[in-house]
Parts: structure tokens; sequence; C-alpha cells
């Protein structure tokens, strides 16, 4: 009985314990940033779909707006895919350490394909999204990472925007940067 109470009461597990409740302490910190950021990056995409589908119901389309929402429906759904695996590894990366892996990205196609997976949502509120890109803008980034850095702006972008408003997209190359601008008529921040 003497031997376990000295054991417990030695520095090093004390130590060992402590360094436990960190650890636990942060995996619980990043599983609720996980859930945070899933109900706010999923609820877009999943809204959009519930919209198509109802107007699908609802409405009395012509074969030609039938087939582009069904198209629409298709890439929502491919894009939303998406969106959840870089979710997962973002998750994975939270617990693990963040390792980015940069490579050589094409950003006016990753806006594109965030534009287009937040296309319903925007057009649900009247938005009209102008883009004015440069020629062949290329970075050197953790693809991952910036799609959901893009689809947290654009999402935010599109939520915050008045009804009918606008959301401007910009890519300008400078000297030795790029620079990208996304502007929303919204309430803003103060």
């Amino acid at each position: 009985m003497n031997f376990c109470k000295c054991q417990l009461e030695h520095p090093l597990f004390a130590l060992q314990i402590s360094e436990q409740r960190e650890k636990l302490r942060h995996t619980n910190a990043v599983k609720d940033r996980l859930f945070s950021i899933i109900s706010h990056d999923l609820r877009g995409p999943l809204n959009s779909l519930s919209s198509v589908v109802q107007l699908m119901q609802s409405s009395t389309l012509s074969q030609t707006e039938s087939a582009e929402l069904t198209n629409k429906v298709g890439l929502t759904l491919e894009n939303t895919t998406q969106l959840l695996n870089n979710l997962l590894f973002w998750s994975k990366n939270q617990m693990d350490g963040i390792k980015a892996n940069p490579e050589k990205l094409d950003v006016v196609q990753f806006i594109q394909r965030n534009i287009d997976l937040l296309d319903v949502a925007a057009k649900a509120k009247g938005l009209k999204v102008v883009t004015k890109y440069a020629n062949n803008v290329h970075i050197l980034a953790d693809g991952n990472m910036f799609d959901l850095m893009i689809r947290n702006i654009l999402s935010n972008a599109i939520k915050f925007s008045r009804e009918g408003g606008k959301i401007s997209i910009k890519t300008e190359v400078h000297a030795d940067s790029l620079s990208t601008q996304i502007k929303d008529e919204g309430v803003g921040i103060e």
C-alpha cells in the first residue's frame, strides 16, 4: 500500500498526468473547432442543395431549366464532397499538428471552384458575383488550407451581404507578390 502511495505522489507521475491532461484539453479544443467549422462550411452547400430540391419539387420547370438545376446539384454535391474531405484533412492536421504541403496552385481555379460551390446560396440572395482575374496567377501554398480560407471568406461575404448586393473578386499581380481582394456590400464590422 505504501509503495502505491509513494508512486502516485512521485513528481514524475504527476508530470505525466499533467501532460496527458493538457493533450486531452488540446484534443477537445480541436474537436470543438472542427464541429464549429463543419457546421459553418457545410451549412451553405446543404442549404443550396435544399433550395434547389425545393425548387425542382414545387415548380414547373422546363426541361432545359431542370437539366441546368440537375447539373448544379451534381456540381454542388461534388464540391461538397471535396469540402468534407478538406475539413477531415484539416481536422487530422489539427490533431497531428499543422503540416503545410506547399504546391503550385492556380489561384483562379481555386476561387472559381468555391464560387461554383456557393453559387446557389448567392443566387438565393440575388447576389451578383463579379470577377476580374489577372492572367496566369499561381502561388506556392497548401491547397487544402488555401481552399478553406477562400471558401470561408466567400461564405461570409454571401452570408452578410444584403439581398441583391454584389460581391467583387479581383486578383492582381505586383512586382513580387499577388493580391486577392474579395469585397462585398454587407453590413461590415465595426
